[in-house]
């Protein structure tokens, strides 16, 4: 039966085995900008584009946003 096997790529074989081609991530995700953005000035990625059309605005909060992680 030169090595192959009947149901070779089923499913249950799969199952059985646990025998998956490919690597896994190991380890934390890496973390994004917007993630830390969005959790330091405790806003939506929405609310965050939208102060930043306004530059005065988007420094006001981005400062107190570090000056509260900080003190």
């Amino acid at each position: 039966m030169n090595g192959q096997y009947r149901n070779e790529g089923s499913i249950e074989r799969l199952v059985v085995q646990g025998h998956v081609e490919g690597k896994r991530a190991r380890g934390r995700p890496p973390t994004l900008w917007i993630d830390t953005v969005t959790s330091l000035t405790q806003t939506t990625v929405v609310e965050c584009f939208r102060h930043a059309t306004n530059r005065q605005k988007w420094r006001r909060l981005a400062w107190e946003a570090v000056q509260s992680n900080y003190t």
